[in-house]
């Protein structure tokens, strides 16, 4: 029994040992939670921006306030947490939210840029406004045809298609006027808008 005891000591003080206290766990938890309002403020609009920072400096002050004493610290630590984690909570929809509205506008004005109906070679193209797609190659003995949707735009490509199934078109030329004349290279094809 005393083996026992003397195992279940040694076992009880190694386990507290090797346990962050209480205070430890709400530091590590402050500095990620402080971690996740910068990466919130990289993202943010210039409004959201200083309210957060604004929160983020009093939090901070907060922190700088706190008694060195362990039980006390432990509980002003968890009471910025929460504040923090409220802040991360009301701004992550912001900052998302404008991120992706953001996105949709860049989205549709390289969507306007390609609006058309281009031609070229065995090539036809038709792109409406809501990005719809209407492509159509001819040669000798094969053709290759796809009505869609763009669903995705970049410097060089943009990738197409119906039900989940895409086509990644190189865009090797951006369309661009040409002696007055719209033009853009698409896989490789010169197109001309009509």
């Amino acid at each position: 029994m005393k083996n026992l005891r003397t195992v279940l000591c040694t076992s009880l003080l190694f386990a507290a040992m090797a346990c962050p206290s209480g205070s430890e766990q709400q530091e590590t938890s402050y500095r990620s939670r402080l971690g996740e309002v910068d990466a919130l403020l990289a993202k943010a609009g210039a409004a959201d921006k200083i309210e957060l920072t604004k929160t983020k400096a009093e939090i901070e002050k907060g922190y700088l306030a706190l008694p060195k004493e362990s039980a006390a610290r432990g509980d002003g630590l968890g009471k910025l947490n929460q504040a923090l984690h409220a802040a991360v909570a009301a701004y992550t929809p912001k900052v998302a939210a404008a991120e992706k509205a953001s996105s949709d506008g860049l989205f549709q004005s390289s969507i306007a840029a390609l609006v058309g109906h281009w031609r070229g070679g065995a090539v036809d193209v038709v792109i409406d406004t809501e990005g719809g797609i209407a492509y159509k190659k001819e040669l000798a003995n094969s053709s290759k045809s796809l009505n869609g949707k763009i669903s995705k735009i970049d410097q060089g490509s943009f990738e197409a298609g119906v039900f989940g199934i895409t086509t990644t078109f190189q865009l090797n030329q951006r369309p661009h006027q040409d002696g007055g004349v719209w033009k853009m290279v698409l896989d490789g094809t010169e197109l001309t808008r009509q």
